[in-house]
């Protein structure tokens, strides 16, 4: 009994590790496809989705939720970071397509041809003012509005205090990692851009107020343009993890996933099925209605081999562990 405990608690922190991380999501285009990447902090891939008769741009991080830029459509998206779903933010009829788009907390910025554009936490339109230039990345910390161009070598940065006027701030201008980059974001600490080469990869690059890089990653695919540090800020306790009240496994019988319960309460559930590399392969959602210990979900339609399952339940309690799939 000792042994199969300690086993749990280091599935459980094995699991944690592979999951609840830090992450940069990365988005990159080709053609009428786009995709969103969620990368470790060395650059491998943790997974990705692809969308169609998109192409999205600029990130930015509000409050742990990831916003991306549509150049497709005026629209800005909210993206699911479990599913990758697309949840429409701002569409506005007036503009033509958004690339940059950033966030100081209490507003969004996104920029259409020449004209800035504030909008509130709703999405709803406060204001608009003249830019010269079509801002193809930018991002804001509790001050300044930062911008990339395409023909301009320097990060130029802005003051936004007396909006609806900008003044710009030439002391605070930062130069470029790569005459390539286009998106624009700040973490706090640090900014992050990627380059955009048509037909090939570029680098992520992660650099400070200096201009100084202090970390180059090469971009997976397609023509990348934006990256986005998102800092893990999960509860990993143990008490919220163990894969004695909520597991899953295959049936040998039928083939089914069942996901077996041994809380006695109704539970609304998700659950997340991972390849060993990390891979998002599959999701469900189910309801396990008090006092049903077993529900099928479904049959897998994977191949052969082990996987990793996250559990997540609607009072946001984390379960987890290892299967086999025959």
């Amino acid at each position: 009994m000792r042994k199969a405990l300690l086993f749990t608690l280091v599935l459980n922190l094995v699991t944690l590790g592979a999951f609840a991380q830090s992450k940069i999501a990365h988005t990159l285009h080709q053609q009428f496809a786009s995709r969103i990447y969620f990368l470790n902090p060395d650059g491998s891939t943790i997974t990705y989705y692809e969308y169609e008769n998109y192409r999205l741009e600029d990130l930015t991080l509000v409050d742990n939720e990831l916003y991306v830029a549509d150049a497709f459509a005026p629209m800005v998206l909210k993206v699911d970071m479990e599913t990758g779903a697309l949840e429409q933010f701002i569409f506005d009829l007036w503009p033509t397509y958004y690339y940059g788009l950033a966030s100081d907390g209490e507003y969004f910025y996104v920029e259409d041809w020449g004209t800035l554009y504030k909008y509130d936490m709703n999405g709803d339109e406060v204001g608009t003012l003249d830019f010269d230039e079509t801002i193809y990345g930018m991002a804001c910390d509790s001050v300044h509005l930062y911008t990339i161009i395409e023909d301009d070598d320097t990060i130029r940065c802005w003051d936004l205090s007396e909006w609806p006027q900008i003044t710009e701030v030439p002391q605070n201008s930062i130069a470029k990692p790569s005459a390539a980059c286009r998106g624009l974001t700040y973490d706090g600490k640090h900014f992050w851009t990627a380059e955009a080469y048509d037909g090939q990869s570029g680098n992520i690059y992660r650099f400070d107020k200096e201009g100084n890089v202090q970390s180059e990653l090469e971009s997976p695919s397609y023509t990348g343009w934006s990256a986005c540090y998102i800092e893990d800020t999960t509860n990993t306790g143990i008490p919220e993890y163990s894969t004695d009240q909520i597991r899953m496994y295959q049936s040998q019988r039928t083939g089914n996933l069942i996901v077996a319960s041994e809380l006695d309460k109704d539970l609304q559930i998700k659950v997340h099925l991972y390849d060993m590399q990390a891979r998002r392969v599959k999701t469900y959602q189910t309801k396990l209605s008090k006092g049903q210990a077993r529900r099928p979900i479904g049959t897998p339609q994977l191949k052969a081999g082990q996987y990793i399952y996250r559990i997540i339940t609607g009072e946001k309690k984390v379960y987890g562990g290892k299967m086999t799939v025959k």
